[in-house]
């Protein structure tokens, strides 16, 4: 059966297939404490046949089949690619770009109109017929890739026969880009995705280059006049974005994201755009930024809603079948499902108490050792003791995204990681011994003591197991928790020097006003000055409580984790759940990341074959 629901003025719906469970399963807490739930086979390591009831009405309502809304909602779109000019400099990947988008719209939902390589006149009545459907549609979505250009502040679309050989001929000749919104003024909510920001195209005439004050780079910034409307372009106003060809891409980096993003289920638009502009930041290496502009007043789901949340009225009844509970599990299992509760600080005192009494290790924090080496030339590494800690974003950081909740709480095993992120000078060691197949390009920044940068994944690993057999240790990239542990040392605030991001160039090579001489991105640097514009060597700000230095910043560290949209599922680490998963996770932000991404939370998504000017890694070694 299929559920459907809306929200706002019917701008979603979302369609998920439901089943019942076929074959009878328990449940029980991992053997770290407040693990995520497992499957398993005997039932004395399972919870107390109360929290197996509670557990099982909750699945229930989750699961089981809802009616279907009665009222579908009508979206429309409108997708133009033009590449063929006959007068400027063709592209080659708006039309794949336009066909990919079709398909995918298509997919989800869109009634669409499509147009390749249109001159003028088709070009205006493909408008023209896109304006009467998008008329009382609950949303209408545009999306057009070619040659834009910006003239006196001006956004004008070029069609396939466009001269321009004075200023008069924009009238007539192009497509005002205010047109396309005028098209869908009439629709409940509207949607414009332009991927055309491209360089000037023309070489002679009034807009060749040195000719006329009156273009500008890229296109201009555009208010958003019409409540419910969102404009989101491939870079920031006044910059150019890549066609993607001359890469060999089948796409332009900025349809290639939101290809990647649009279909993932239970993402706010908003949420989709974020993932997109990151996707581009590592695709360009930080030379092009999508930007947005939005006056939407509900939220917009392309491929379906989110889960639907518990009702309130859940965990007073779970908590009502466990409070007199003397397994501690029971608990572990109520704070995962509950972590936002009124009766949560209850339930971990009493787990506190029932894990003393059956003699298990109760939440604690970390005693930090001594900081050692396992050879001359090995990384220094600090070994934590073995504690727990509150995981992920809290309600009140309005800086954090979806995927960094819920916050929980988890329990975290002894293990040592390496003081600092891997340097040149140690990973240029595995590579002159073979260990490494690839020496990473530096930038021109220099190696030494340089974090490595250029690695991907699969880099890291290779690092990790030649250090394993060097050393005769068990070297590994951490885990989210291992990672996140040591990041925090003891702090509950989003960053661990506290609240104030200002004071973050004591601490963390970010992007601040030093960086922002050098490197133009389209967001706020941080107000101080850490004196470096790219990478630093490792250890020249101060480190964090327990002594790990740029734990946040310098450089994106890999960690082992496969990639999940959110914490829901599970409270303690999910790395390695899925050997072959594409997508892995990197943690604590870099040189170019603004405020917002410099936290002790953030979560980076990235394929395991990526290699970036801002990505490197450390290691964590399991403790015998």
């Amino acid at each position: 059966m299929k559920r459907t629901g809306s929200v706002g003025a019917g701008f979603s719906v979302a369609t998920r297939q439901a089943k019942m469970p076929t074959r009878q399963t328990e449940f029980c807490v991992s053997p770290g404490g407040l693990g995520k739930l497992q499957e398993v086979q005997r039932p004395a390591a399972c919870l107390s046949p109360v929290a197996r009831l509670c557990l099982l009405t909750i699945v229930l309502i989750f699961i089981w089949p809802r009616p279907a809304d009665a009222d579908g909602e009508r979206r429309v779109a409108l997708v133009i690619g033009i590449g063929a000019y006959e007068n400027v400099t063709r592209l080659v990947n708006p039309s794949r770009d336009a066909a990919a988008m079709s398909g995918t719209l298509r997919d989800l939902g869109f009634d669409v109109t499509e147009g390749i390589d249109l001159d003028l006149p088709q070009f205006t009545n493909k408008v023209r017929e896109f304006g009467r459907k998008a008329a009382g549609a609950d949303l209408a979505l545009l999306f057009y890739a070619g040659h834009g250009i910006q003239v006196d502040n001006e956004n004008w679309l070029l069609p396939t026969d466009a001269k321009l050989l004075d200023r008069l001929d924009l009238e007539y000749e192009a497509i005002n880009a205010d047109a396309l919104l005028r098209a869908m003024e009439n629709a409940k909510g509207r949607v414009l995705l332009l991927d055309a920001c491209r360089d000037n195209p023309f070489r002679e005439g009034f807009l060749s280059k040195g000719q006329t004050r009156s273009l500008s780079r890229g296109l201009a910034r555009v208010n958003v006049e019409n409540t419910g409307t969102l404009i989101a372009f491939a870079t920031s106003p006044g910059a150019v974005a890549d066609d993607g060809f001359s890469g060999g891409e089948a796409n332009s980096p900025f349809t290639a994201a939101l290809l990647a993003n649009m279909s993932a289920p239970g993402l706010e638009i908003r949420q989709m755009l974020t993932r997109t502009r990151q996707h581009v930041i590592a695709a360009t290496g930080g030379r092009q930024v999508p930007w947005e502009n939005s006056s939407l007043v509900a939220d917009i789901y392309l491929s379906g809603m989110p889960a639907a949340p518990l009702p309130e009225s859940l965990d007073e009844t779970f908590w009502k079948a466990i409070r007199d509970s003397r397994d501690p599990a029971d608990f572990t299992v109520f704070l995962r499902r509950f972590p936002n509760s009124g009766f949560a600080t209850e339930a971990l005192r009493r787990y506190e108490v029932l894990a003393k009494v059956a003699g298990t290790e109760a939440l604690g924090s970390a005693t930090l050792l001594p900081a050692s080496r396992d050879c001359p030339t090995c990384p220094e590494i600090l070994q934590l003791t073995a504690g727990a800690f509150v995981m992920g974003a809290s309600n009140g950081d309005e800086s954090a995204s979806d995927n960094e909740r819920p916050a929980h709480r988890v329990q975290v095993a002894a293990f040592a990681m390496t003081r600092f992120p891997i340097t040149f000078e140690e990973f240029d060691a595995c590579v002159r011994a073979g260990g490494c197949s690839t020496r990473p390009g530096d930038n021109g920044w220099g190696r030494g003591l340089r974090p490595v940068i250029n690695v991907s994944w699969h880099d890291a690993q290779a690092y990790a197991q030649w250090l394993s057999e060097q050393t005769g240790q068990n070297y590994r990239l951490p885990t989210e928790t291992e990672w996140e542990y040591a990041a925090r040392a003891g702090t509950t605030a989003p960053r661990f020097w506290g609240d104030d991001h200002a004071k973050a160039c004591t601490y963390a090579n970010v992007y601040d006003t030093t960086a922002a001489e050098v490197s133009s991105f389209g967001w706020k640097p941080h107000a101080c000055s850490d004196g470096f514009s790219y990478t630093s060597p490792v250890g020249s700000l101060k480190h964090n409580p327990w002594g790990f230095g740029d734990m946040i910043g310098n450089v994106w560290q890999w960690v082992a984790d496969c990639w999940t949209e959110d914490y829901s599922g599970a409270t303690s680490a999910v790395a390695l759940a899925d050997r072959e998963c594409g997508e892995r996770v990197a943690r604590g932000g870099s040189w170019l990341s603004d405020p917002s991404a410099a936290r002790s939370s953030t979560r980076l998504r990235m394929d395991v074959a990526d290699k970036d000017i801002h990505i490197g890694f450390r290691l964590a070694r399991t403790l015998r």
